[in-house]
């Protein structure tokens, strides 16, 4: 609308302005409708200027989903900012989100009750726009603001990211094939990129480019001999940079002139494989790294080796770089190697002694960059897919560890690659890359906890089984269970605050799962490839295993909890949880396997509802392992069934391998509606549940994009076959749904899940 353009307009005109009132700031922030329909740009570099504890965390709600925010409009963003404000553990907030009224937008026909927090970070700022995977970062500033260069993995493109809001500025650049190594400079009082390349010839060794970043104008195009890093440094004003070689040389380079100065400095016997930079009393340094197992310090203004080589114990030369840094006033040199040996290593850069060292996991980042954090200089780095601050005077871990990268199991491993830091109106700030090409930019500084996460499945990938039960006061509780570490955690239904402490259920890589009641005990069943574990929730001992893979549900029978399992072969299996032994085998008849299961009570009977290899649906009677009513063939492999109570009765909801939804009315086995195709090109699909909204039966589906990544979850009319509202965005790929009582809604999105309750009309 045009009085939102207006304000948005006057409020970035504020930002800009040397000295803004932070009053008038704070004010925006803190008025819901403002950020719901404020351009995401102006809301973010807001963000930064946010004073007030209030419109801090609003400031780091938006920012926890700037990205999406980017892509969506006023409607959908104000339900992510809804369950955002609620990872922060601010349900008055999440409210205040919901409530907003939007010109020409429906109210939101959900309110978010309540959501975890496991990966909400206050530090985190912004993803980059666009990044497809840069091989090499730096920064630098451009035209006032601190801007990302990020030089592309395959093609050589070159883009440039505004640090504050992730959004991309100007045109690309283009360099020559694939940018190795990426180093910014002033020349003439313009900011530069140094870009080293392969040389658009074959055979013929490396280019190093130099662009204007302001006008994008391409300056130098210098070829060399093979190399794979470069680093910049000034002599009396003057850009230059140094260019490591595959055939142990370093060569200095005029980014005035595009000449070489001098001749190559040699000295090592192998590859140099890393440069970096420093300056000492005045004076420029580089120091290199080298397949020879040494490094060496060089004067660049004498151009002479300083020192004797210092040797080094790496046992992965690929893996290892060196940066400079300050200690106590004190220069060092930084090594890192990473993989299976990982370790930061810190020496005097002069003397040569040690300061400090580091050991860290497996898959430690070993392309390092240096900043100074209050005060104190610590080293950025990443431990797979959690970035790490290291203080180089003491070698510890300082500050909790940052998560934001996601580890993607779907495309192999997703570690973090790169680091680089810059400062940001006074602000430290770091740039981390993973391997599947997304860019985070984080504020260092800002270690202040802000709301009241509800940290839980921080290592784990995605949730895999949620459910609910009883916990032992008799308050509802939600059983989540992840999927790589099988960690189970209990959640109040109502609060949301965990009731348990979390503990990793005996083996991994879960396959399905279910909560029960044992003997007044709240219980979970954990099924993986070699049997399904039967725990105590509260304490996570062992309570017996049940010597049957793949999935299960749990149900009542004569008034026993039992477990029902399935999995390859034509029978189904039904155990005694409290003795873990067995009480039938139901056979039902394809020798393909059931593919998946559902529990429900049909006129008071114990039912179990599963569908096979060939897409029969069939219900079963529990109490005489009998079949109730006729088969129903679904035309394709079942991939998932659930079971909703509705005014027409239990009804299944059946999602096939073709990735059509159909609902089934189980006491008279007739389809409710025609089949449903909610799910787009490229989703990766979730087992749908039916519902009720406004006394119609309907179904609800949730899908991810794991590139995005992000989340969908779409309400359909069954008796319309059309969607009932639009979609709802979450941040992460929607994983689990489970219904809860009250026509209440689990999500689980990713590690995280929230409590969606249906609003009034009058609402």
């Amino acid at each position: 609308m045009l009085w939102q353009a207006l304000l948005s307009t006057a409020m970035c005109d504020v930002h800009d302005d040397p000295a803004p009132d932070a009053r008038q700031v704070d004010d925006r922030l803190t008025s819901p409708s403002f950020v719901v329909s404020a351009d995401p740009a102006c809301v973010l570099r807001l963000s930064g200027r946010a004073s007030s504890p209030e419109a801090q965390l609003v400031a780091a709600v938006y920012r926890a989903s700037a990205a999406l925010h980017r892509t969506l409009g006023p409607g959908a963003r104000r339900h992510v900012l809804a369950l955002d404000a609620a990872r922060f553990g601010d349900r008055e907030l999440a409210a205040r989100f919901t409530a907003v009224k939007i010109e020409g937008e429906p109210a939101s026909a959900w309110e978010v009750q309540w959501a975890t927090g496991s990966w909400v970070d206050q530090r985190f700022v912004c993803s980059l726009a666009g990044s497809d995977g840069p091989s090499s970062m730096a920064s630098a500033v451009v035209d006032g603001r601190v801007v990302a260069v990020g030089a592309g993995a395959q093609n050589g493109t070159v883009r440039v990211w505004d640090l504050e809001t992730g959004v991309e500025t100007g045109d690309p650049l283009t360099a020559h094939g694939r940018v190795c190594a990426t180093a910014t400079a002033v020349r003439d009082n313009c900011p530069v990129a140094v870009l080293l390349s392969a040389a658009p010839s074959e055979g013929a060794g490396s280019a190093l480019q130099v662009w204007d970043l302001s006008s994008r104008e391409q300056l130098c195009d210098i070829r060399t001999a093979p190399a794979d890093d470069v680093a910049t440094f000034e002599v009396e004003g003057r850009p230059m940079a140094v260019t490591a070689h595959g055939d142990g040389t370093l060569r200095t380079w005029d980014l005035v002139v595009g000449e070489p100065v001098g001749g190559p400095l040699t000295g090592h016997t192998e590859r140099v494989v890393g440069v970096a930079t420093a300056v000492v009393d005045g004076r420029p340094m580089a120091v290199s790294s080298s397949d020879d197992l040494t490094v060496r310090v060089w004067d660049l203004t004498t151009r002479q080796q300083v020192g004797e080589p210092h040797a080094v114990d790496v046992e992965d030369t690929y893996s290892w770089r060196v940066t400079t840094a300050m200690v106590d006033g004190r220069p060092v040199v930084v090594s890192a190697e990473g993989n299976d040996v990982a370790k930061i290593q810190v020496w005097g850069l002069l003397d040569r002694q040690p300061v400090s060292e580091f050991v860290g996991e497996p898959n430690l980042c070993h392309e390092i960059s240096t900043a100074v954090v209050d005060g104190r200089p610590v080293a950025v780095t990443a431990d797979n897919e959690t970035v790490l601050m290291v203080d180089l005077a003491t070698g510890s871990v300082t500050g909790e560890p940052m998560l934001g990268h996601r580890y993607d199991y779907t495309h192999d491993c997703r570690p973090v690659e790169r680091t680089a830091t810059a400062v940001v109106n006074g602000r430290p700030f770091a740039i981390t890359q993973d391997e599947g090409g997304r860019t985070l930019v984080w504020n260092l500084g800002s270690g202040t906890r802000l709301g009241d996460p509800q940290r839980g499945h921080i290592a784990d990938w995605e949730v895999e089984v949620l459910d609910t039960t009883s916990g032992r006061d008799g308050r509802p509780v939600v059983v989540s269970v992840g999927y790589n570490r099988a960690t189970v955690i209990a959640w109040d239904l109502e609060t949301g605050r965990r009731v348990t402490e979390p503990y990793d259920a005996a083996g991994s890589w879960v396959t399905g799962g279910a909560a029960a009641h044992v003997d007044a005990q709240p219980v979970v069943l954990v099924s993986d490839k070699r049997g399904t574990q039967l725990s105590e929730v509260a304490t996570g001992r062992e309570l017996g295993r049940i010597p049957h893979a793949a999935t299960c549900v749990s149900a009542e029978l004569d008034g026993r909890p039992v477990a029902v399992t399935a999995g390859d072969g034509d029978a189904i299996s039904v155990w005694d949880l409290a003795t873990c032994q067995h009480v039938r085998s139901i056979t039902h008849g394809d020798p393909g396997g059931v593919k998946s299961l559902a529990a429900s009570v049909v006129d008071d009977r114990p039912v179990i509802v599963t569908g096979s290899a060939q897409g029969a649906v069939a219900m079963w009677d529990l109490a005489t392992g009998r079949q109730v009513g006729d088969t129903v063939n679904c035309g394709a492999e079942t991939w998932g069934i659930t079971v909703a109570a509705t005014e027409q009765g239990p009804l299944a909801v059946v999602l096939g391998k073709d990735t059509t939804v159909q609902a089934w009315e189980l006491l008279t086995g007739r389809a409710l509606g025609g089949s449903l195709t909610p799910y787009s090109a490229g989703e990766e699909w979730t087992l749908p549940v039916g519902t009720v909204v406004e006394g119609r039966p309907c179904v609800v589906t949730g899908a991810g994009q794991f590139e995005g990544p992000s989340g969908t979850l779409r309400v359909w009319d069954l008796l319309t076959g059309q969607q009932a509202g639009p979609d709802l965005a979450f941040p992460w790929p929607v994983t689990r749904l489970e219904q809860a009582p009250g026509g209440r809604l689990l999500v689980a999105f990713g590690r995280e899940i929230a409590l969606l309750t249906p609003r009034r009309k009058s609402a």
